[in-house]
């Protein structure tokens, strides 16, 4: 039997999406118009979808994306794709889903028998093909079904909500939404970027709002996905469990927005680049003497001659802050050996400079050698973040 059409437009986001695209539009084969909403792609996602009959091609809105062409208010995109939908009804579907049988029935069924409502649905999580049965994330549910007179539309430029107009109750759809998940690694850039617009949309609140919004919020996710997550893996139970790199990924989210979004790293991202990177710098280079000193003081503790503990403790703190410079600082993630030669080389004269200046601080000022250590440290500060700038890091 050939059903008709059914009269709802789904709303697709995509961007170089051409690996799950096809799948995606096989499934919402039966919707009478299927919205894509391109960010501008770059491979053949916008050509397969031209394929399906039932699929409108709509540009995603420059003034909403960021200089790379991502979306920097999801909430304002979608809610340009809602209303230009040709029916009432919507359903909201991400590019890497698809949906089953089950669902579409259920969605004709509803706009049939005329149940104009607000439905959320619950999202099962796939992992390889595997139906997770248990996650410190569920139940995941998310509106993703409604009859578009009964909401105001999104709200939030991140992880963006549907608001519903008052009186209006949530019901639940019976069917499940499948998501399947991409490999954990993967999260983290996406999930970065998602930190990076939260940290964005923080700027504007107080102190208290921090506190109250981010802060405490976010601190009561963490301690309950916690607990879930040792009932989940410390009682016995039948059923694939969420893979930790996946839970660890959802847990680490909330520590990293309340440190992105702490108002003093918020005015910290304000700053010229290069203030940003010489508070970088001295606060990393603070660790490595930390490391340094601290092994120092422990060797001459246990009885080593100062300047044999005090190379040993420099070496260790080198290795310490050519890591924490080149990553953390500077951010340059190629051309190590090149790096590191250069930094070798700047590194011997430190070395020689430093032991030189600890032997005239004890032996010849007579300064204590914990006291002359921190000033042979703090000699080499000022003049190496020029010399690792615009010399090693180049």
């Amino acid at each position: 039997m050939t059903h008709s059409p059914i009269p709802c437009s789904v709303q697709v986001l995509t961007r170089n999406s051409e690996r799950s695209i096809e799948h995606c539009l096989e499934t919402l084969k039966d919707f009478g118009e299927v919205i894509v909403q391109d960010g501008h792609s770059t491979d053949r996602t916008v050509e397969i979808a031209k394929r399906y009959p039932n699929v409108t091609i709509m540009p995603q809105n420059p003034v909403y994306l960021d200089t790379e062409g991502r979306i920097r208010d999801f909430a304002a995109i979608r809610n340009e794709s809602i209303n230009a939908a040709k029916y009432d009804w919507v359903l909201v579907v991400d590019a890497d889903e698809g949906i089953k049988p089950d669902l579409t029935e259920e969605v004709r069924r509803l706009i049939a028998d005329d149940k104009k409502g607000v439905y959320m649905a619950f999202r099962r999580y796939y992992v390889d093909g595997t139906k997770i049965m248990y996650s410190s994330q569920y139940p995941a549910l998310q509106i993703r079904f409604f009859y578009r007179p009964l909401i105001e539309g999104y709200q939030k430029p991140v992880h963006e909500r549907i608001k519903v107009k008052e009186g209006v109750e949530l019901q639940m759809l019976e069917s499940e939404l499948p998501v399947p998940l991409p490999p954990a690694k993967d999260l983290v850039a996406k999930n970065h970027r998602y930190l990076l617009m939260e940290a964005k949309r923080a700027e504007n609140i107080t102190f208290f709002g921090w506190c109250k919004w981010v802060l405490w919020r976010n601190t009561r996710t963490m301690i309950g996905v916690t607990l879930r997550l040792l009932k989940i893996w410390l009682v016995p139970r039948e059923g694939a469990r969420l893979p930790l790199a996946y839970e660890m990924q959802f847990q680490m989210h909330s520590l990293k927005t309340i440190i992105h979004t702490f108002p003093l790293m918020v005015r910290f991202r304000r700053l010229p680049l290069h203030a940003r990177q010489f508070i970088t710098y001295i606060f990393t280079g603070g660790s490595a003497a930390a490391i340094d000193i601290g092994l120092y003081l422990l060797l001459i503790t246990l009885g080593l001659f100062y300047i044999t503990a005090s190379i040993i403790s420099g070496v260790c703190g080198f290795i310490s802050a050519f890591l924490l410079h080149k990553y953390v600082a500077f951010k340059k993630h190629d051309r190590i050996g090149n790096h590191f030669l250069r930094y070798c080389l700047l590194g011997l004269w430190n070395l020689f400079a430093t032991t030189l200046v600890l032997y005239i601080c004890v032996d010849i000022i007579g300064i204590p050698e914990e006291g002359a250590k921190i000033l042979a440290n703090a000699s080499v500060v000022f003049w190496n973040f020029f010399l690792y700038k615009f010399l090693v890091y180049v």
